[in-house]
């Protein structure tokens, strides 16, 4: 313990810490503050094989998206996120032992394109059901537009301003299938 102690007296911050004079910062300054915001959407629709329920988190710099045809369950966690070395998303899971394979991670894929911001996703779908995957992200992003549209909305009236039109990003992905 008294080698512990040593070993402290010389980091900023520690025991001697009000004697020496300044010493450089450890991590760099933060990005400036943003008002932390987040919008939440439940909703369900109905297809000819299944019924699809969904949760849409959108925390402000990244979505979690929550899809499910067999049940309230959370089966496959993957996160997709943009690299400027690479055109696709790079997938990893974010649950121990799961791999990053199936309906999840392809989804969480074209999500992250389609939005440009990182996506959590968990996808509890059927096997083969490429139909039923289109239909979901099909609604996810029609539910994105609107969210986007009420955020513009209730921003537009609380400064009292003119409302703007929906991000293109958001529209032209929800007019692609």
């Amino acid at each position: 313990m008294e080698r512990l102690g040593e070993l402290a007296e010389g980091l900023p911050g520690g025991q001697n810490d009000a004697d020496s004079e300044p010493g450089p910062a450890l991590a760099p300054p933060c990005s400036p503050r943003v008002a932390p915001t987040a919008r939440q959407r439940n909703f369900s629709t109905t297809t000819h094989d299944a019924a699809l329920n969904f949760q849409l988190l959108d925390l402000g710099r990244q979505y979690f998206v929550w899809v499910s045809a067999v049940g309230p369950k959370l089966g496959s966690l993957t996160l997709a996120i943009k690299s400027p070395a690479d055109a696709a998303p790079s997938v990893a899971s974010l649950l121990p032992g799961a791999p990053a394979v199936g309906e999840g991670p392809a989804m969480a894929q074209r999500l992250a394109i389609k939005l440009g911001k990182p996506v959590v996703c968990s996808c509890n779908m059927p096997p083969n059901s490429p139909l039923l995957q289109a239909v979901a992200e099909r609604r996810l992003l029609q539910e994105l537009q609107l969210m986007e549209q009420e955020a513009q909305g209730a921003a537009g009236q609380a400064t009292g301003g003119e409302v703007a039109a929906t991000p293109a990003a958001v529209v032209a992905a929800a007019g692609t299938g």
